[in-house]
């Protein structure tokens, strides 16, 4: 990335990856991937663009929706992890697959990220 920043903080059109903590035992896993719109530093609120990524009840798979929305969310809620991606990641092409145990985020343009913990 040869982008400058002022901040040490996400900017309009960083591309990113929200993935929603499990709380229960039971939580499936969700994921938001998208554009920053907007992010306040004062207050940790981020408005991003994107699609949410669900992974069903007795699925073994993820489910992308097909159309995007926008969302605006606390940073500060300990409830949320962001992944800044890399600026060549195609959002709208963007999915989650599993392969050989691992859990990837594939755009079909060559990226492969690793979201393995």
């Amino acid at each position: 990335m040869n982008k400058t920043y002022s901040s040490l903080f996400l900017q309009p059109g960083d591309k990113v990856l929200l993935s929603h903590r499990r709380l229960y035992e039971d939580d499936k896993s969700r994921f938001f991937v998208g554009t920053v719109l907007a992010f306040s530093e004062t207050n940790g609120l981020l408005k991003v663009e994107g699609f949410s990524i669900s992974q069903p009840t007795a699925g073994t798979h993820f489910v992308k929706k097909s159309s995007a929305n926008a969302k605006i969310v606390s940073l500060t809620s300990g409830t949320v992890i962001v992944y800044q991606l890399p600026e060549i990641v195609d959002v709208t092409k963007a999915i989650l697959v599993f392969k050989n145990g691992q859990t990837l985020l594939e755009d079909g343009n060559g990226v492969s990220i690793d979201l393995t913990e």
